[in-house]
């Protein structure tokens, strides 16, 4: 499960576009990616949380790996 982090829900709506056509897209781009790495089916589950200045959050930087 993949989360992606913005800091409004206008943001938010940008990310998942227009009826979730671009989140659908970045998620089969990724999806294929790490099948030709790994050669083997992933399934991969994305979600989009709005969290109000996430990139100042120890937190979550922490559970990213930056800090």
């Amino acid at each position: 499960m993949g989360t992606i982090y913005v800091k409004t829900n206008s943001h938010k709506g940008i990310v998942i576009g227009k009826k979730g056509r671009l989140l659908k897209r970045v998620k089969e781009n990724a999806s294929k990616e790490l099948e030709e790495i790994y050669e083997k089916k992933v399934k991969m589950d994305l979600h989009v949380k709005v969290e109000k200045d996430w990139q100042k959050n120890f937190w979550i930087l922490r559970r990213l790996g930056y800090a």
